[in-house]
Parts: structure tokens; C-alpha cells; sequence
């Protein structure tokens, strides 16, 4: 029953990259064209347009940050409810569980939302990837 739950918890989940993944490859691409920019903005702006570019670049990482923790939350809600599904399922079992039973499902769960909690940073630093790869591919072209 729980391995079903994990991997019912798939598609939300992949749906909440696929999210992220797509926002934050649409931030990186202003991030970067901000960034490419910045070298002749310092050598020639003046102090309020360069004022201006920090507080831009600002708000870009805010918005990268923003998205990151908007998909941690959602994955959270996730993981919350496969956990209330493991208590569910150990509270209404046939046969009383040994401790030693209880503990290896909750451990078991544990690495598996472990592994989940990296999967918003991953999924952001590849999208950064592929705009530079981008990025490169046309300067080298």
C-alpha cells in the first residue's frame, strides 16, 4: 500500500518539476541576459542605472527563490500526506506491529523524502545549465 502511495505521489510531483522546471528556465534567461549586460552597464552607466541593474538582479534571484520554495512547499503537502497514509495504514492493521515493523516503514519513508528535498534545487541548477549551454551554443555557432 505505501509503495503504491509513493508512487501515486509520482505524477503531482513530477508535475510540480515540470512547473518549476519551466519557471525557472524563463527566470534564468532574464537573470542571464541581466548578467550579460552588466560589464558595459559598469564601465559606462551612472550610479542610478546601475542602482537600478543590482536591484533588477535582485529581484530575479528573488522570483528564483520564490519558485524554489513554492515547489519545497507543494512537495511538502505531498510528503505530509504520504506520511499520514503510512500512519493510517500502521494504525489499521490487521495485526498489532512490532516496533521494530513501524520503524523500518517510517525509515524507509524518511530516505525516500530525502531524496525528494533535493529535487527543487536539482531542477533549478539544470535549467541554469541549459540556458547557458544555449547561450554558449549560439556564441560558439
Amino acid at each position: 500500500m505505501l509503495a503504491f502511495t509513493c508512487t501515486a505521489l509520482g505524477v503531482p510531483l513530477f508535475l510540480v518539476g515540470r512547473w518549476l522546471g519551466r519557471r525557472s528556465a524563463r527566470l534564468n534567461k532574464g537573470l542571464n541576459n541581466r548578467l550579460e549586460s552588466e560589464v558595459a552597464l559598469l564601465s559606462h552607466g551612472k550610479a542610478g542605472r546601475v542602482r537600478r541593474h543590482f536591484k533588477a538582479l535582485a529581484g530575479w534571484r528573488i522570483k528564483l527563490s520564490d519558485a524554489e520554495s513554492t515547489a519545497f512547499g507543494l512537495m511538502e503537502v505531498l510528503v505530509i500526506v504520504l506520511f499520514v497514509v503510512a500512519l493510517w495504514r500502521v494504525g489499521n492493521a490487521e495485526e498489532t506491529p512490532q516496533a521494530g515493523d513501524v520503524f523500518a516503514i517510517f525509515s524507509y519513508l524518511w530516505r525516500f523524502v530525502e531524496s525528494l528535498d533535493q529535487a527543487p534545487v536539482l531542477i533549478q541548477k539544470l535549467a541554469k545549465l541549459r540556458d547557458l549551454d544555449r547561450r554558449l551554443a549560439s556564441v560558439a555557432a
